[in-house]
């Protein structure tokens, strides 16, 4: 009974879809009635779609980086410029050459590094009754700290002139700490430096002083130092270092003199092309003999700006200079052209330095100096302009122009009463112009020579002369080590145009003709034989009126490593 009512159930279906077909087959599309406007519109329905959640990982983004590496100019420029040296008083040359830079193979992806000795010895002896002994060590390589220490004694006895004798003593040690971007470094030492006053002319009536120890002239130095500064890249992108020293400077004629210096630089790369830095430099001297006393101060600090690209460099900034309560400010500027690379490259500059004026700088400089001294600050504004470059890889070449204006110069004159010692007057404006040269000629990689001019015309307004300045100096290095396990080094310096002070007279100094010889030796690893040869031409020139040097000397050792 139930299939016969779906069978019937279905029958009837199919018989309304067909009568259905057959209807709208007999009207076509257009005769299509309108909607009745009376039904009602449906309300619109939202539908939502659940499903599990997916997570999908992004692919990863990789970051390009770019490394910038400074060029040779940049490098070049860093280097300090010795422009405006004066010519120390040679007693005898004592040479050391560091070990050169070598590139290094590879071993099981390791690099073999350099065998470093801890401890090295050098003695020797010399034909003016000159011995010699400096020793070193060092804790060696590492990645964490570095401390070492060095002491050295050094004389000589000469018996051609009274009291021509001098020593030298002094130890430091020091040390270096790494940081994970940054270092530091710590150093303390003494040393002590007897000279004699040996400058005596019997034909210009000058005696010598009637014992040796009246005429001796001590200094002692007390140093404590220490630096911070980066040495990695950091985060901030910013490369600084800074510098405390601090020198206890005395004599044994009851003078005493405290330095206190400050310094350093910053630099902050903004992009590629600009960056920001300078530099700072303070330096504060107390200074007591009695019944005299007084205390000075001078600040340098230098702010600049740096615009680099692939053609050249432009440097912008001011020099602020501070002096005993004076200010002077200055424009800094430093332009570089790079017209082809590494082989043509034009520059200049104008700025302004101060330069402090101290016991223990005019005593380094002149040791037969004056007990009582007057001391000023020099303001030196420096205006330049050069060119540098390579010829072809083996040679090298620097060339500038230079005009300077010193305030407040200071000049070595003999005193009046003793012309044995050396007093310090002023000149409150002197002008210098001339220009320097300098040549690299590396022949072969065992051949290496460098030679350097320069020349000065000094202009004085109060002064006569620019007293025991030096017109003209030459420098010729030469280093040959061509042979194995020996090492050969000459030293030609030349000197002339200086003029010295006497009452109502001026006196024309000899050139001077310095050629000097260094030969070391390797017998083995860890011992070599040295020996030096200075002022080969026994030329008695004199670097102050009355003090003439030693003449030829030598002096031989050896060397031992450990």
């Amino acid at each position: 009974m139930v299939r016969k009512i779906s069978n019937i159930y279905c029958l009837v279906v199919l018989m309304m879809i067909v009568c259905s077909v057959n209807v709208w087959a007999q009207n076509p599309p257009i005769d299509v009635p309108a909607p009745v406007e009376d039904v009602p519109d449906i309300d619109p329905e939202n539908i939502d779609i659940v499903k599990p959640y997916e997570p999908v990982l992004a692919d990863a983004v990789k970051v390009s980086l770019s490394p910038i590496l400074p060029t040779k100019e940049e490098l070049d420029s860093q280097k300090p410029a010795f422009n405006d040296y004066s010519v120390p008083n040679r007693y005898l040359t004592m040479t050391y050459d560091p070990p050169t830079l070598k590139p290094k193979r590879y071993k099981s992806k390791k690099t073999e590094l350099e065998k470093l000795h801890h401890a090295w010895l050098r003695a020797g002896y010399g034909n003016i009754n000159t011995p010699l002994i400096d020793g070193s060590f060092s804790t060696g390589r590492s990645k964490d700290y570095v401390v070492g220490g060095n002491a050295y004694y050094h004389s000589s006895n000469s018996k051609k002139i009274d009291y021509q004798d001098f020593s030298n003593l002094g130890a430091e040690l020091y040390g270096k700490v790494f940081q994970k971007t940054t270092y530091t470094t710590f150093n303390g030492g003494y040393k002590r430096d007897t000279y004699h006053y040996y400058g005596y002319d019997e034909d210009s009536l000058i005696v010598a002083y009637d014992t040796q120890e009246e005429a001796r002239q001590i200094f002692q130095t007390i140093s404590a130092g220490a630096e911070l500064g980066t040495s990695k890249e950091n985060n901030l992108e910013l490369d600084y270092k800074m510098r405390f020293d601090f020198h206890r400077f005395a004599d044994n004629h009851d003078g005493a003199e405290n330095n206190v210096i400050i310094g350093g630089d910053m630099n902050k790369q903004y992009s590629e092309t600009i960056s920001f830095g300078g530099f700072v430099h303070a330096h504060y001297s107390t200074y007591k003999r009695e019944p005299n006393s007084f205390d000075d101060m001078a600040f340098n600090l230098t702010p600049t700006f740096t615009f680099q690209e692939f053609y050249g460099k432009f440097t912008l900034g001011a020099s602020l200079l501070f002096d005993d309560g004076n200010f002077h400010p200055f424009p800094y500027l430093e332009v570089e052209g790079y017209l082809v690379e590494d082989r043509l490259t034009l520059y200049g500059g104008w700025d302004k330095d101060l330069i402090k004026n101290n016991y223990m700088q005019f005593a380094d400089a002149n040791p037969f100096i004056s007990h009582f001294l007057d001391y000023r600050n020099t303001v030196r504004e420096s205006r330049y302009a050069g060119v540098r470059g390579s010829i072809m890889p083996a040679v090298s070449y620097n060339a500038k122009v230079v005009q300077r204006v010193h305030k407040n110069q200071p000049y070595f004159i003999n005193d009046s009463l003793d012309r044995k010692q050396f007093n310090v007057v002023y000149d409150s404006t002197m002008i210098s112009l001339g220009g320097m040269v300098e040549l690299g000629l590396q022949f072969a990689k065992d051949a290496e020579i460098i030679v350097g001019v320069e020349y000065q015309n000094y202009e004085t307004k109060q002064q006569e002369e620019a007293w025991h300045l030096p017109k003209l100096k030459s420098t010729i290095s030469g280093v040959f080590t061509g042979i194995d396990k020996l090492n050969v080094r000459a030293d030609v310096y030349f000197a002339q145009g200086a003029k010295a002070w006497l009452p109502n007279e001026v006196v024309s100094l000899k050139p001077i003709v310095d050629v000097n010889f260094a030969v070391r030796y390797s017998v083995i690893d860890n011992i070599s034989l040295f020996a030096n040869v200075n002022n080969v031409t026994s030329l008695k020139y004199q670097r102050y009126l009355y003090y003439p040097n030693y003449g030829f000397n030598a002096l031989g050792g050896f060397i031992v490593k450990f």
